[in-house]
């Protein structure tokens, strides 16, 4: 049918044409007639013309082909294909209040898709306030994807927020970042600027680094160059926690690196404290080579304490296996030491190089020379001391123990025993008093020869005795030869003589003889004396021995006659010494 039907100026209707073509002769170009409300196209094919179509009611088309321009498309039920179009001139709805879906180059379309212009714009997505889910690239893509946000090579200012806005109620949840479990990387970057990566939570809200079952590397500060890492480094009261988890055993390692670094911990400001713990394994502080440990400040004025525990604890300073050299207090600002200067309330004991050695050892206590001051060396002062011993145990080898010795340009005074004793036997003096056994012998000398006034041993106005272990000789009533025990252990000899009798000295000589039996290493002047007495009716006459020269008078008188003889060394060449005795 070609007929073509006009439309009623006067009516809402426009009449059925139903040869399109028809139509658009009968009309004007780029104009297609309508009503206020409503105009209806029916089409069954393609609208096409050169011309821009003006539609201002509701269109419904399989394809429309050219430039859509002003009205409202909001009556569109079904458009088809529209293919070029272009809106321009106002304000565009799609799907308006409509549970639609719109859709934008779906499909096997590989165009781009362009929304905003080269000028400022703004584009909304999804400002509405009934909980909104965008998705952006959200599918399981079977190829590589790339999404760009703010990514372009900016010539001004980019801000890009996300989940930055100040709610006033919910709760916010930001992701960035995939946790499956493949090789995904999160790359978050920042310019020069101070801050340039900032992550601020609220006052009381934290931050979390890595998962809570987490077994990769948590790397601050990977630089190449010289760059400073800190942590809590504000103003404001901080607690800084390294390793403080209690469920699982671990290993901080603080500047562990095989370089030579500076490792700082703690400062020297005001109240700083700085505390060490550990549990049953170690503390250990190591240097390597001549590396230095200092403890203790240049100036400072506080105690340094090693070892305070209240149980049994040993201390050990220079117990290594190398030559270690232990100064204690070797400045020179007048020090005190103290060493187990506690009141103890248990036994305590103090050993100095008290080990059983293998190897020389030698123990100086104030055997320095001076050069000034005086110096005083004080031990056993204390009222609770009940035994004092030195070298008192039987050596291994010979061993010389010397008290006040040194060829002195002063005086020296040694006092033993000078005490002022309130009580009977207070004071017991023992010098070598214990007997020798075997052929061992137990010599004493006290004093030295010379000539000089003042030289000379004071025996103090007390009782003196000289104990004699070997019993005296008496009631000889022969011609004796005496023998050196007689005259040097017993020192007595005692004669019953009933006619005259001859009591000759032994020899002087040789390893049996007087000199070399004398105590110590005999020297020239060394006296000895014996006592000779007689009961007797007859006189007895001393007469020498081999060595021994007598000098004055020899008899010994009858009847209580005595005599004390002295004899003195007078050579002390081995085998030929020689004694006279006056």
């Amino acid at each position: 049918m070609k007929r073509c039907i006009t439309s009623d100026a006067r009516s809402n209707v426009l009449p059925v044409c139903k040869a399109p073509a028809c139509l658009l002769r009968r009309r004007k170009p780029g104009y297609l007639p309508g009503l206020a409300s409503v105009l209806v196209l029916l089409l069954s094919g393609t609208v096409s013309h050169a011309q821009n179509i003006t539609v201002t009611g509701t269109v419904s088309a399989n394809t429309l082909s050219g430039t859509l321009s002003s009205g409202t498309l909001s009556g569109i039920t079904s458009l088809g294909t529209l293919t070029g179009l272009t809106v321009a001139g106002g304000a565009v709805s799609l799907n308006n209040s409509s549970n639609f879906a719109t859709n934008i180059n779906t499909g096997t379309s590989n165009g781009t898709v362009t929304i905003g212009g080269s000028v400022a714009q703004i584009l909304n997505l999804l400002n509405g306030i009934g909980g909104n889910t965008l998705n952006i690239a959200n599918g399981a893509n079977t190829a590589a994807q790339v999404i760009n946000i703010g990514s372009g090579a900016g010539a001004a200012n980019n801000s890009i927020n996300i989940g930055n806005g100040t709610n006033t109620a919910g709760i916010t949840a930001v992701s960035i970042g995939s946790n499956a479990n493949f090789a995904n990387t999160t790359v978050i970057q920042g310019g020069n600027s101070a801050g340039a990566i900032t992550l601020t939570p609220q006052t009381t809200g934290t931050i979390v680094i890595g998962a809570s079952a987490g077994t990769g590397a948590i790397t601050l500060g990977e630089s190449s160059a010289t760059q400073t890492v800190n942590i809590a480094s504000g103003t404001g009261l901080a607690t800084v926690n390294i390793g403080t988890g209690v469920t699982s055993a671990k290993t901080v390692n603080i500047g562990t690196g095989a370089i030579g670094n500076d490792i700082n911990i703690g400062n020297v400001t005001g109240t700083t404290v700085v505390n060490i713990q550990s549990g049953t394994g170690a503390s250990t502080f190591e240097t390597t080579g001549a590396g230095t440990l200092t403890l203790g400040g240049a100036a400072a004025t506080g105690a340094i304490t090693l070892g305070s525990s209240s149980a049994a604890q040993t201390v050990a300073i220079g117990a290594g296996a190398g030559a270690s050299t232990v100064n204690i207090a070797n400045g020179v600002g007048g020090n005190t030491i103290a060493i187990g200067n506690g009141a103890n309330s248990v036994a305590q004991t103090i050993n100095i190089a008290n080990g059983t050695s293998a190897a020389n050892t030698t123990v100086n206590i104030l055997s320095g020379v001076g050069t000034a001051g005086a110096a005083v060396l004080s031990m056993a002062g204390n009222t609770r001391v009940t035994t004092i011993d030195i070298g008192n145990i039987a050596p291994a080898a010979a061993r010389t123990i010397t008290i006040g010795g040194g060829a002195s340009g002063q005086t020296d005074i040694v006092n033993i025993g000078t005490g002022a004793p309130t009580v009977t036997g207070g004071k017991t003096i023992n010098i070598g008093t214990t007997a020798a056994t075997g052929s061992g012998t137990v010599e004493i000398t006290i004093g030295s020869a010379g000539t000089n006034a003042g030289a000379g041993v004071r025996l103090g106005n007390g009782r003196f005795t000289i104990n004699k272990a070997t019993a005296p000789t008496t009631g000889l009533n022969a011609a004796t030869t005496a023998t050196v025990a007689q005259i040097l252990d017993a020192g007595i000899i005692g004669f019953a003589a009933s006619a005259a009798r001859i009591l000759t000295m032994p020899t002087a000589q040789g390893a049996a003889g007087l000199v070399q039996s004398l105590p110590g290493t005999p020297a020239v002047g060394d006296v000895f004396s014996f006592f000779v007495f007689n009961t007797g009716t007859a006189a007895v006459t001393l007469a020498a021995g081999t060595g021994v020269t007598i000098t004055g008078p020899t008899a010994i008188a009858a009847t209580s006659g005595n005599r004390t003889f002295y004899c003195r060394v007078t050579s002390i060449t081995a085998n030929t010494e020689t004694v006279t005795c006056y």
